[in-house]
């Protein structure tokens, strides 16, 4: 019996944090990645700055944490935010703000083109 090596598909683009992190950039933020990624050979697991947090972003005043997903996960981030008693002390504190930001691929009508649009919540 002959075993195949499996080919990993090699993702095309950039990633949902990858574009928030660009638009935040654009607006005027400092930006930080805060999701770290632990050293556990064979294994991809994250961990998220206080549980909830990717990109921390700070200008215009305030500081923003910034909780990356495709569009149809929002609602997922949104209750996973809420149940957080880290993400309650972090809005409680003045000029903190946290936002979902949630990617979907769009077509405008008739054409082939394809853009990302970013659908965004802010949490308060």
């Amino acid at each position: 019996m002959v075993l195949a090596a499996r080919k990993s598909k090699k993702k095309s683009g950039k990633s949902p944090k990858a574009r928030s992190m660009e638009l935040m950039r654009s607006e005027g933020y400092m930006v930080a990645d805060v999701e770290k990624r632990l050293p556990i050979p064979g294994l991809f697991i994250t961990r998220d700055l206080f549980g909830f947090g990717d990109i921390l972003a700070s200008g215009n005043g305030e500081n923003v944490i910034v909780q990356t997903t495709s569009a149809a996960n929002i609602s997922t981030r949104i209750n996973k935010i809420d149940e957080s008693e880290a993400a309650q002390r972090w809005l409680f504190i003045s000029n903190n703000r946290i936002e979902v930001h949630g990617w979907a691929k769009r077509k405008i009508r008739g054409q082939k083109k394809v853009y990302w649009e970013c659908v965004r919540k802010n949490i308060r």
